[in-house]
């Protein structure tokens, strides 16, 4: 079992929530970047959150090992 993995799954969730905060006026955009810009860095490691997530579970859907670590 892969406990870490639960923190993939909530980064993902609070990311999704805080955006829906704000889209709908209830959180401040506060940042000096443009949201556009921040955008497309959330949809670059929000990607790669997703696959490290899809990479680490894929073990359990499949009941097989995806890394090996050689002892």
């Amino acid at each position: 079992m892969l406990e870490f993995r639960s923190y993939f799954l909530g980064s993902e969730l609070f990311s999704i929530g805080y955006w829906l905060l704000i889209l709908t006026g209830h959180a401040n955009w506060s940042l000096s970047m443009p949201a556009t810009l921040w955008h497309a860095h959330e949809m670059i490691f929000g990607f790669a959150g997703a696959v490290g997530f899809l990479l680490t579970a894929a073990q359990t859907w499949a009941g097989w090992r995806v890394l090996a670590v050689a002892s």
